[in-house]
């Protein structure tokens, strides 16, 4: 199995990418992912940069691909030279360090080789951020070889040379020279200063960089949610606080829009009480929230019942029935969702 070695420009990049992406979204966080550049050979995989896939998230917070971005993450990837694509990665804020179906057919389209790596980031910003290496076996599933923390590493660039000094011309001295000689009286002809000797030329002193491909900005932009994106700051104060406030309101509701796919849908329980010759049927309101409809079943012993509810009826919670002396059986169902409660009278 060859040996795999990171350049740690590279995973220091991949790792800001990442905890931008987990501040990007309150409490959730977005994936980022990309390509691995470097080179490979038969003994040793070096991973030397990084290029960025742009992701619109339109499925979700996770690094998920519409059939049109990956076309475009190709397209990237048919660019990369003179660098090759080594290997894919992506972060994953929430769930085990562990590649999901999504993932996986992510990397097998992406990165079909066999010999290509995918790396799995998992960022923080209380702890060390953290980085799995998996490798594909016989039948190309990525198995995992390692798992390392990263480190904040500061990436420092080379100091400019300095400019050389402008050369002298010598004719121009020359001619010079002529011309003062021109101007002095008769008499004794002093003879001219010899013209200064240039300074030494100074050696740039260069610091040494690890041999990577080290950029200040990603190639690609990271493209988050349109609700994300803030316009560019405004001369005049007024705007300036209009387009935070529309940024904060934008926010909030994109937040909130998502609050049923992020959180447990409530427990859908109903319970049926006797008073008074009637029965009352109740369940959670909060467990049918947003359906517009529904209906509940009834048998007490002369055949079942269908009766429709509307919107209001299904958010009250609650149905009054005067059922057949013996048991009742109602069925509730809503949306994708059912509940039964069976009441049985008690014998006088």
């Amino acid at each position: 199995m060859p040996v795999i070695n990171c350049s740690r420009e590279a995973l220091e990049q991949i790792r800001r990418s990442a905890v931008s992406g987990l501040l990007a979204l309150p409490r959730v966080g977005l994936g980022i992912g990309g390509f691995l550049l470097g080179t490979r050979g038969t003994d040793e995989t070096k991973v030397m940069d990084w290029l960025p896939i742009p992701c619109s998230h339109a499925q979700g917070p996770g690094f998920s691909l519409t059939p049109e971005e990956i076309e475009h993450a190709r397209e990237l990837a048919a660019g990369s030279s003179p660098l090759s694509v080594v290997g894919f990665c992506f972060s994953k804020t929430r769930g085990s360090m562990e590649p999901g179906a999504t993932d996986l057919s992510l990397v097998e389209s992406l990165c079909p080789e066999p010999w290509q790596i995918t790396a799995l980031i998992r960022p923080s910003t209380v702890e060390p951020s953290r980085i799995a290496i998996f490798v594909k076996d016989a039948q190309g599933t990525p198995v995992r070889q390692t798992e390392e923390t990263l480190e904040p590493f500061e990436v420092k660039a080379a100091a400019p040379a300095e400019p050389a000094p402008e050369p002298r011309n010598a004719a121009t001295a020359v001619k010079a020279a002529a011309a003062s000689a021109d101007a002095v009286p008769q008499g004794p002809v002093a003879e001219p200063p010899k013209p200064a000797a240039p300074p030494a030329e100074k050696t740039p002193v260069r610091e040494t960089v690890r041999p990577a491909v080290i950029r200040t900005e990603p190639k690609v932009p990271l493209a988050f949610p349109e609700f994300l994106r803030q316009p560019p700051p405004r001369s005049n104060g007024w705007r300036k606080w209009a387009v935070i406030s529309t940024s904060v309101v934008a926010g909030a509701i994109g937040a909130y829009s998502l609050r049923d796919k992020l959180s447990p849908p409530a427990p859908f329980n109903m319970t049926s009480v006797e008073t008074n010759g009637h029965l009352t049927i109740r369940w959670n309101p909060d467990a049918v929230r947003g359906i517009d409809s529904g209906s509940i079943t009834l048998n007490d012993g002369a055949g079942p019942r269908i009766i429709q509810l509307t919107r209001q009826q299904l958010t009250a919670g609650a149905f009054q029935y005067d059922p057949k002396p013996g048991r009742v059986t109602a069925l509730l169902k809503a949306g994708d969702r059912e509940a039964v409660s069976t009441f049985t009278p008690s014998v006088p």
